[in-house]
């Protein structure tokens, strides 16, 4: 039932990405083909849709059900209805198997194309009018083979669907104290804002930049204007234009900037890439969405900020 994925290693500076399709009918009856994608950091396996989906209690109309795969019990999530894109005639073929955020679900579509390897640098950043207004959609889009294809928001997917991903922002108390500047960096804006949230609410003060291209001019804005550092860079890893590793190689070239304490933020945190990101210089590294160990992190790499 599973497809196998040709996933091979992927260059520091390029995105291996899952693409797939969602059908949706156009006014004057033919059928348009909408193209989005996926890290292959995040899935786990590809299957065919099974004859049936056990039907659960559920609060949004997006929850499908779940499924028995392999003797693991996994929620189904029905991605065109999310999208607004649901149409009974079309068929959905079948299911991405996704792992982050330390959650596994199944994301049912129509078709799923091929995994194809792009350059960081040809992943831009969505206009407002592509991120879908108040249901942020996207994080990006990449234009390959003669196709846009969409990079979809799935932390924002999660946290819509089921409010209990979101983390709990009642832990974070608001404090006087300023316990120093950070930059955040992050694709997501639903996730930037939530992490800038807790870490103003804890007594810092926060820059904000959605890629490591952003990051890296921020950080060179600030450093002419107030010929100070910011206390730590936290960062996830995928982003458009430059990714997080590119950022902390190019960061940790610099001698004006090679001191300052990175820590990557991820979903995609595993023992093994762990490892392999602090050979490439993070000083650490956390699991999404882990803000209290990260806060405990972030003060102690940072005990004179």
């Amino acid at each position: 039932m599973s497809l196998a994925l040709s996933i091979r290693a992927a260059s520091a500076s390029e995105l291996q990405l899952i693409e797939f399709e969602i059908f949706e009918k156009n006014p004057d009856g033919g059928i348009a083909s909408n193209f989005y994608g996926i890290s292959v950091n995040k899935v786990r396996e590809v299957i065919r849709t099974p004859d049936s989906i056990a039907r659960t209690a559920k609060d949004h109309p997006a929850m499908e059900g779940v499924i028995d795969l392999r003797g693991e019990v996994i929620p189904v999530i029905h991605l065109p209805k999310w999208l607004g894109k649901y149409d009974p005639q079309f068929k959905y073929e079948r299911i991405v198997i996704v792992e982050f955020n330390m959650l596994r679900a199944g994301l049912l579509v129509n078709r799923v194309q091929r995994i194809h390897h792009i350059p960081y640098a040809k992943y831009s950043p969505p206009t407002p009018f592509m991120r879908g207004g108040k249901q942020i959609v996207t994080t990006g889009v990449i234009r390959n083979e003669g196709k846009i294809v969409m990079m979809l928001d799935f932390e924002n997917m999660l946290a819509d669907i089921d409010p209990e991903t979101r983390a709990d922002m009642s832990e974070f108390k608001p404090v006087a104290q300023n316990h120093g500047k950070l930059l955040v960096v992050d694709d997501s804006e639903v996730s930037r804002e939530m992490l800038c949230n807790a870490l103003t609410q804890s007594g810092y003060t926060v820059l904000e930049a959605q890629n490591g291209l952003d990051a890296l001019d921020i950080l060179e804005e600030h450093f002419q204007q107030s010929q100070s550092l910011v206390h730590a860079v936290v960062t996830d890893v995928e982003m458009p234009l430059m990714d997080g590793l590119t950022m902390i190689s190019k960061l940790k070239e610099d001698k004006r900037f090679r001191e300052i304490p990175v820590i990557i933020f991820s979903s995609m945190a595993s023992e093994e890439r762990i490892a392999r990101w602090k050979t490439m210089g993070a000083d650490d590294c956390i699991g999404k969405p882990l803000l209290s160990v990260l806060l405990e992190r972030i003060g102690d790499l940072t005990p004179n900020s």
